[in-house]
């Protein structure tokens, strides 16, 4: 029973990252700074403020291409938080993918993504009222 979990959590992590993948291909295929593609959905309603993820595909697009100035233009919270997020992805996704605990984390990360989402909730609402942020 045990190995039948494993191999479903190491299956769901290999698909995780695949559909990261083409993600990332597509993005790199379709050069956001180039070409008008903000959302890979598009816009639903156009009600004239910057939605949480506004810029991230083309920040995503800016670190791939080693334009950290750029990245950091145009998303400011994901770029800055970037090497917290990648923390967190390696430690879950070695841990899940071995079965024990190879490398640490806090105990209650819980917390600490909770606290990471008010702060990107916050920076969504405060991007749409100062000119600072974009």
């Amino acid at each position: 029973m045990k190995n039948k979990k494993i191999t479903l959590i190491r299956a769901s992590i290999i698909a995780f990252y695949s559909v990261c993948l083409i993600i990332f291909i597509y993005v790199m295929v379709k050069k956001p700074l180039e070409n008008d593609i903000y959302h890979l959905l598009g816009h639903v309603v156009e009600i004239g403020f910057h939605c949480p993820s506004c810029g991230l595909t083309r920040a995503v697009y800016c670190i791939a291409t080693f334009q950290f100035g750029k990245a950091f233009y145009y998303h400011a919270f994901f770029t800055s938080t970037l090497p917290i997020l990648g923390y967190i992805f390696l430690t879950l996704t070695v841990n899940l993918f071995m079965g024990k605990k190879i490398i640490p984390y806090p105990k209650n990360y819980s917390v600490y993504l909770y606290v990471y989402f008010g702060l990107y909730i916050a920076f969504a609402v405060l991007r749409n009222f100062t000119s600072v942020i974009y």
